[in-house]
């Protein structure tokens, strides 16, 4: 039985870090037979590039948890649990950590295990849904590895395609850095 992923991003900016780790992961798991499925805000580059890696796009996004939203965030829970019906994957890979989305409520009322990207400490209460968090490294996994949190966080290793890094050039050069100043001061 082949590894079926569903990740979900909250960005379609190719020169972001966090949607180039999706397209890399996507380019890994291609080549080790995983179906790969993607769900949340996509441009029309985005979704050309997430299919030339071999990544499927579906509809769907999460909303957060709010008072006042309430009855939207629920029938979105309940939109989530149709799409994991019909993707119907092993693991639902959240590569942002969002306050409350309901994709992590819908795969936890499923039984889908949820993994989700390192980031800062959370404080909601969707990290009861998660099963475990990821990271390129132990820096990127820094504040977690410091917190409750420890015993769930999982060190994968760069998933960085270099050869991807060596198309990039930069708009303008970078200055010389000074000695002794900081980026912020004057």
């Amino acid at each position: 039985m082949r590894l079926r992923i569903l990740i979900e991003i909250a960005g379609s900016d190719l020169r972001n870090g966090a949607v180039n780790d999706v397209v890399d992961l996507a380019h890994y798991a291609r080549g080790m037979g995983v179906e790969f499925f993607v769900c949340g805000t996509e441009t029309v580059e985005l979704r050309e590039v997430l299919h030339r890696e071999g990544a499927t796009v579906v509809d769907g996004a999460s909303t957060s948890i709010s008072r006042r939203g309430l009855p939207r965030y629920l029938a979105n829970v309940g939109r989530n649990i149709a799409l994991l019906r019909r993707v119907r994957p092993h693991v639902v890979h959240l590569n942002y950590s969002g306050h409350g989305p309901s994709l992590a409520l819908a795969a936890y009322l499923c039984g889908i295990p949820v993994v989700v990207r390192a980031g800062p400490v959370p404080t909601r209460v969707w990290r009861r849904w998660v099963s475990a968090y990821v990271a390129n490294g132990r820096a990127h996994a820094s504040a977690l590895m410091q917190s409750t949190e420890a015993p769930r966080v999982r060190v994968t290793g760069d998933l960085v395609r270099l050869e991807r890094l060596g198309d990039m050039t930069l708009a303008a050069p970078l200055p010389p850095r000074v000695p002794g100043r900081t980026p912020s001061s004057p």
